[in-house]
Order: C-alpha cells, then sequence, then structure tokens
C-alpha cells in the first residue's frame, strides 16, 4: 500500500478514492476514456458533472414538492429557475481558451448564439421576473417545475 492509500480513510465507495478503477491495471488502459476532453467546438468541459449536478437540483426541486404537498402544505411550492447564457456572472467573465483570455459575451457570439431560437443572451432582468412570478399568488399552482429561460436553447 502506498503512503496516499494509508492517509485516506475508508469509504464505502463503489472505486479507490485514490485513483480511478483500475489506474494501476495496464489491461485497463484500452478501456479509458476521458471525461474531460476537446470537443467539436474546440472546449474543455467537465459535462458529466454539469450535468449531473443540473439533474440534481431539478431531482430535488421534483422531490420537495411532492413530499411538501403530500405531507399537507399545499401553499408551500418548489421550483428550479434553469438560466440560459446570462449576461451577467459567468456568462460576461473572461474564460480561458487554447488561444488565451476571451469575454463570456464572445463565446456565446461564437459557439452558442446559433444554438438559441432567439439569438440573443439572456439578461438577468428576465430571470428576477421569473423568480417575483413565482413568488406571487398568481402562480400557486406551479410546483416541482423546472423553468428553462434559455431563450429556446433547448427548443434547437
Amino acid at each position: 500500500m502506498d503512503a496516499r492509500r494509508r492517509r485516506q480513510p475508508q469509504r464505502d465507495l463503489p472505486r479507490d478514492p485514490c485513483g480511478a478503477p483500475g489506474d494501476d491495471d495496464p489491461t485497463s488502459r484500452p478501456h479509458h476514456h476521458d471525461l474531460v476532453g476537446p470537443r467539436p467546438d474546440g472546449w474543455l468541459l467537465f459535462v458529466t458533472a454539469y450535468a449531473t449536478s443540473k439533474h440534481g437540483v431539478i431531482g430535488l426541486t421534483r422531490s420537495l414538492a411532492a413530499e411538501l404537498g403530500s405531507q399537507g402544505y399545499p401553499g408551500i411550492t418548489v421550483n428550479a429557475i434553469c438560466p440560459g447564457y446570462v449576461r451577467a456572472g459567468m456568462g460576461i467573465r473572461m474564460q480561458s481558451t487554447k488561444s488565451g483570455p476571451v469575454a463570456g459575451t464572445e463565446i456565446f457570439e461564437r459557439y452558442y448564439k446559433r444554438q438559441v431560437a432567439q439569438r440573443r443572451m439572456i439578461e438577468p432582468e428576465e430571470i428576477a421576473h421569473v423568480a417575483v412570478f413565482l413568488s406571487l399568488p398568481e402562480s400557486a399552482g406551479i410546483t416541482g417545475q423546472a423553468l428553462n429561460v434559455d431563450g429556446g436553447f433547448f427548443m434547437s
């Protein structure tokens, strides 16, 4: 057992917490696939981790809405707002690329705009308006929903 394994506490995990399954087994190399790697548009993304985290939020939203409703709390609603490419925060921050730092707005123009039905970034106020609407009595019948505010990204 090497030093890093001795330092690791024992965990009930389906794999070795110190490395990928079979990382010391040369026969597993032909079956190794990077979860992060070049994509046709030139990006390196943690696609699996990102998708998993977003699905977790949606699952939590639906489960919590169902639990609260079934336990006699019909006045409490639980919804998720799923923003698209927003002109704020990560949407405008400088991103590192192979050719150097690029503004998020430029990345949107180059790679994402053609995938969005409305061909534009979402403004922060649009997300805020959805949040306000969901807090109003008029939205009392909406619960357990994931509302996409993305300019039609998922439609394209």
